[in-house]
């Protein structure tokens, strides 16, 4: 998964984009209703997956866009409780959250590099 997710991110590197904008599933969760289907095993990503990805469109972001990024969540049931009769959505919530950690440690470390990288320039102008 995080091969293909990689390649992804190479091919819309070399596009150049000014924006990059992200349509974000979180149905291929471990335990998520929607990560297997019909009895299919699903893809079974943890939240460490979701903050991967989130620092890597990140990364992206910064690199190729001064960091504008744009998120929508698009898919993620979260798990069927059959004891209370409704999904319990406390799983998706937490990988949401892990994805938007990934999107926010790019953006610091993005910062960082621009900081040391202006604090070079001035160090080397002349006097």
């Amino acid at each position: 998964w995080r091969r293909q997710v990689e390649r992804l991110l190479e091919a819309v590197t070399a596009f150049e984009p000014s924006l990059v904008m992200v349509s974000v599933g979180f149905d291929g969760a471990q335990g998520d209703e929607g990560s297997t289907q019909d009895g299919a095993v699903g893809l079974d990503l943890q939240q460490e997956d979701f903050e991967w990805c989130g620092q890597q469109i990140g990364n992206l972001a910064v690199t190729a866009c001064n960091g504008r990024v744009v998120s929508v969540l698009e898919g993620g049931y979260g798990a069927w409780d059959g004891d209370r009769e409704e999904y319990d959505r406390s799983d998706l919530a937490q990988n949401c959250v892990a994805y938007l950690r990934g999107l926010e440690r790019a953006g610091k470390e993005g910062r960082q590099a621009d900081a040391a990288s202006h604090a070079v320039t001035a160090a080397k102008a002349p006097n």
